[in-house]
């Protein structure tokens, strides 16, 4: 045999034995490696899930605010409606009011300067009958 051929087979187990050996090293590297990315995906996928919650959550809470918000406008709509037409009734009350009373004043003014010149009439004739008998008086105490 050959000294090369005998070192080459001494040198054949050892280097099988080492690159068994890292192979070994290699898998078990792997397998760790392998089981980190399992985990992440797992998280990630939890994460993804809460994630997914939160927006349905969220989806849902917008759905019920656009809900409350149409009814809040609607219901502002419906008040503002009735306000202009309780505006209107009462623009129209006091109209109708201020005319009724504008009428009632001037009958009453017109009563009041009737009267007045009735009162200066009878004044007046009640003056000149006050001047006859006055007249009269002085005329019987006098004789």
């Amino acid at each position: 045999m050959n000294p090369m051929t005998s070192v080459l087979l001494l040198a054949n187990p050892v280097v099988t034995a080492v690159l068994t050996v890292v192979l070994f090293l290699e898998s078990k590297k792997n397998k760790e490696m392998l089981q980190a990315v399992e985990k992440a995906v797992r998280d990630t996928q939890a994460t993804i899930e809460s994630v997914a919650i939160n927006l349905n959550k969220i989806t849902e809470d917008q759905k019920q605010s656009v809900e409350t918000f149409t009814g809040i406008s609607d219901a502002l709509t419906t008040s503002s409606t009735t306000n202009q037409q309780a505006l209107t009734n009462v623009v129209a009350a006091l109209t109708t009011a201020s005319k009724k009373t504008e009428e009632t004043m001037t009958t009453l003014a017109g009563r009041i300067e009737t009267t007045n010149k009735e009162l200066a009439e009878s004044i007046q004739v009640n003056s000149n009958n006050l001047g006859e008998i006055n007249s009269t008086l002085k005329n019987a105490v006098s004789i």
